[in-house]
């Protein structure tokens, strides 16, 4: 999780949030996180890089959450 936060700018409290749902696909192909912030209730989209990408990789599941909910 600490290298998803490095990678994403997103904080613990929404990376806890985050759902398949959020993961978008924009029309050249790539994949975006698109969420809305808990502090500044803003829509950000997120670019998935491929580091990224192989880190939800290692954590797929048959739930709809995108990374294990663990304590802080």
């Amino acid at each position: 999780m600490f290298l998803f936060r490095c990678y994403t700018g997103l904080a613990y409290q929404e990376i806890r949030e985050l759902y398949k749902k959020h993961i978008i696909i924009v029309v050249d192909g790539n994949r975006w996180i698109q969420i809305n912030r808990k502090k500044t209730h803003n829509w950000v989209s997120i670019p998935l890089l491929s580091q990224v990408q192989e880190v939800l990789f290692n954590y797929q599941s048959d739930t709809e959450r995108l990374l294990p909910k663990v304590s802080n």
